[in-house]
């Protein structure tokens, strides 16, 4: 927990309520611009230097669930981007939860939106759960759950997500999770929500639902209501017991509702996207400035090679040469090995060279 807004941005949290006067260049890049709406929250973000290598974890927001004997909505599309390269100003938009269907209009609950990230394939908001009276769920991200006398349920997005589960007479079906597709209803008794995906061993069990993200929201039933999927996603109603609210920030679906206490079905949870920094991208090369100069850039282990001699530059980035010929050089770090060559025609201006980083051949 941070004591305000502006210790939290400090270190690398922003919220959709992170104020412009917070605006500025922080140690994990600059931010532009904070802005809210009713589907989601944008911003602009630019990645410090030349960016960096980075697992970027991007959910949508849940679909809500259904009522009146109703499908739990589906999860938010999950999309876990690893190993990616972060450069150049970014805006990223973190989709809200879809509503609940309300109580009686026997239509589904509204999908999710999505989340978006520039550079990036989009991460699917999640389809509605299905109500009364053969009002099919939606597909999304992951699908919602059918509702009373087997409305559809919606289908999954490959990739980030799973259908939700079948509705039956007096039983809605779960909505799918990230992690598995949402139960089947049975009659007076709901399905519970697919399961979302853990993400604790890259990103702590501080985020999400102790580590999990995106899973699908409970059916409704008279008897008793179906427990939404680890992940965010909420429980479904009964005739005595309220259906439950998903979780902010996991992308969770809503829980759908029979009847009773609080008989809308209940909003999906909102998105979120993660960035965690791996290293600066390994960039190697070689150039040569035309006179007796050859400029390298790569890891600790480097080598030039000419003829049948070999020299290892260490860490050097200037090479001062006295003799024409073809000069190859290899480098390598423990995922890329670099390998180019220059030809050198004559060597004109010998420099004389003091000073760190610089080797003569």
């Amino acid at each position: 927990a941070h004591a305000t807004v502006a210790a939290a941005a400090t270190n690398g949290y922003v919220y959709a309520d992170t104020p412009d006067p917070l605006t500025g260049v922080y140690s994990w890049g600059n931010l532009g611009s904070v802005s809210t709406a009713s589907t989601g929250t944008t911003y602009t973000w630019t990645p410090p230097g030349g960016g960096f290598l980075a697992d970027v974890l991007m959910v949508a927001g849940g679909g809500g669930g259904g009522n009146w004997v109703a499908g739990g909505g589906g999860a938010g599309g999950l999309l876990f981007n690893q190993s990616v390269t972060l450069s150049g100003q970014k805006t990223i938009v973190v989709g809200n939860g879809g509503a609940g269907s309300i109580y009686q209009s026997q239509v589904a609950g509204v999908q999710g939106t999505n989340t978006t990230f520039n550079g990036l394939t989009t991460a699917v908001g999640g389809g509605g759960g299905g109500s009364f009276q053969n009002a099919a769920a939606t597909s999304g991200g992951s699908g919602g759950g059918g509702g009373h006398a087997g409305s559809a349920a919606g289908a999954g997005t490959s990739g980030q997500g799973n259908a939700g589960g079948s509705g039956v007479d007096h039983g809605g079906g779960g909505g799918g999770g990230a992690g598995g597709v949402g139960g089947n209803g049975v009659n007076l008794y709901a399905a519970t929500g697919g399961v979302g995906v853990d993400y604790s061993s890259t990103f702590a069990a501080t985020y999400g639902d102790n580590g999990y993200f995106a899973g699908g929201g409970g059916g409704g039933a008279a008897t008793s209501g179906g427990s939404g999927g680890l992940g965010g996603g909420a429980d479904g109603g009964s005739d005595t017991v309220s259906r439950g609210e998903s979780t902010p920030h996991t992308g969770g679906g809503g829980g759908g509702t029979r009847d009773g206490e609080n008989n809308d079905g209940s909003n999906g949870g909102s998105g979120i996207v993660i960035i965690k920094y791996i290293s600066t991208p390994f960039t190697p090369s070689l150039t040569y400035d035309g006179y007796n100069k050859l400029t390298v850039a790569g890891a600790s282990a480097q080598t030039l090679y000419k003829d049948s001699n070999s020299w290892s530059l260490g860490t050097a980035s200037n090479v001062y040469i006295a003799d024409p010929g073809e000069y190859t050089y290899f480098t390598r770090d423990t995922a890329t090995a670099f390998l180019a060559n220059v030809s050198v025609a004559a060597v004109t201006n010998e420099h004389t060279w003091v000073g760190a980083g610089a080797t003569e051949v």
